[in-house]
């Protein structure tokens, strides 16, 4: 199993990742598998990732830069991180991540949908038109009515 992405492996796919939407995500975290090679493995796209952002002094400066700062970081929440409420991955569950990771940027870039809608915490909308006794902003009066 591959879990090594491709030195040409393009990164403009995190363009379409929002940060936005990222930090809406409500996750639990586990750490990477207990054994040297699985750890080696499935720490291996954020580790490529890494190394693009860093290849020379002025690339984090750049767009380059930024997206594999941002692949970095969707790496490593995609393997260590899963929805909140929902059971650990396993060794073999982080693996087969890594390796959708590495395997292509649109199998990557659909693993980080995938998450961010399975994860994501869905907006509070407050329904000013819900009751007639609201003030500004959907608060709702509470004040004891005068009956006269």
């Amino acid at each position: 199993m591959n879990t090594t992405p491709a030195v040409d492996f393009d990164l403009s796919v995190m363009d379409n990742i929002k940060g936005e939407e990222v930090k809406r995500l409500i996750v639990s975290t586990q750490d990477f598998p207990s054994g040297v090679d699985a750890r080696n493995k499935t720490g291996a796209p954020a580790r490529v990732f890494a190394q693009r952002m860093t290849a020379t002094p002025n690339t984090p400066n750049t767009p380059e830069g930024a997206q594999a700062f941002k692949a970095t970081q969707m790496a490593c929440l995609l393997i260590l991180a899963r929805p909140a409420g929902t059971d650990r991955y396993t060794t073999e569950e982080q693996l087969q991540r890594a390796a959708t990771i590495a395997s292509s940027p649109a199998a990557f870039l659909a693993l980080c949908q995938d998450f961010i809608k399975t994860a994501s915490a869905q907006p509070v909308v407050i329904d000013p038109d819900a009751t007639d006794d609201t003030l500004p902003d959907g608060i709702c009066d509470t004040r004891p009515t005068s009956s006269a």
